[in-house]
């Protein structure tokens, strides 16, 4: 064989090697992947033997397909309709977890029924911060005017007694008290993050509003969204935080 062959004939090894080394890694990366679900039918001790897996009968739980038992990825939501200090504090995982509870989730399972009322919901982290569930951002103030208002220019609070923000969940004063049991009529509405959005509909408002960093575009149900200009758009340090 040439010199040349030679090379050549090297090369077409190693390619092999390579290649077989990098299947071989993703087929043991895939393997042992905590993948939960596919241990369902299985029993409780090899479920609960992979790490971040719990087991639970069709009686536990309604989303479960098998008569034996199913194997479920542990989350927040498998405290839905517990209460509040036992999504955010008190069951087993608590410490390993990010949960926060919202107290108007309902879950509906594939069967028309539903559960208690409460869910308990993951707060995702990013950017040194929480974000997700209704215990982070301005929104933990819903039915609270007062403390809403106290967080200056961040939050914006929306009235919502006669129904001026259908998006809004809290619609009466009983809506107020559930979320919070000292709230009056004044308190009947949600606390919103500032941003352009909270101008939708208002074309004036809207491109006065954060330094000129928003746009009106009208939209097909008769008015018009308020939306944030690109990020390379936005020259003010201040309104940077609106990307």
């Amino acid at each position: 064989m040439s010199d040349k062959g030679g090379v050549l004939f090297l090369i077409l090894v190693l390619t092999v090697v390579f290649i077989s080394f990098v299947l071989f890694s993703s087929l043991v990366s895939a393997e042992t992947f905590s993948n939960c679900w596919v241990n369902s039918g299985t029993s409780e001790g090899i479920c609960e033997g992979v790490s971040g897996c719990l087991w639970k009968t069709q009686a536990e739980d309604p989303w479960c397909y098998e008569s034996s038992g199913c194997c479920m990825d542990l989350g927040c939501w498998q405290y839905d309709g517990t209460n509040e200090s036992y999504c955010e504090s008190d069951n087993p995982f608590a410490a390993t977890m990010n949960c926060s509870w919202d107290p108007y989730f309902t879950m509906w399972y594939p069967n028309g029924t539903s559960g208690p009322q409460g869910g308990c919901m993951m707060d995702w982290s990013s950017g040194g911060g929480d974000w997700g569930g209704v215990a982070e951002g301005c929104w933990q103030y819903d039915a609270n005017k007062a403390s809403c208002g106290a967080q200056g220019g961040t939050c914006k609070w929306t009235a919502n007694d006669q129904n001026q923000d259908p998006w809004c969940y809290v619609k009466n004063l009983a809506d107020a008290q559930n979320k919070n049991s000292l709230a009056t009529t004044t308190d009947i509405g949600c606390c919103q993050t500032a941003g352009c959005w909270n101008h939708d509909n208002n074309e004036t408002a809207c491109i006065s509003s954060f330094q000129g960093n928003c746009y009106y575009t009208n939209n097909s149900y008769g008015g018009g969204w308020c939306m944030v200009k690109s990020c390379g758009e936005i020259m003010t340090s201040e309104n940077c935080n609106l990307c």
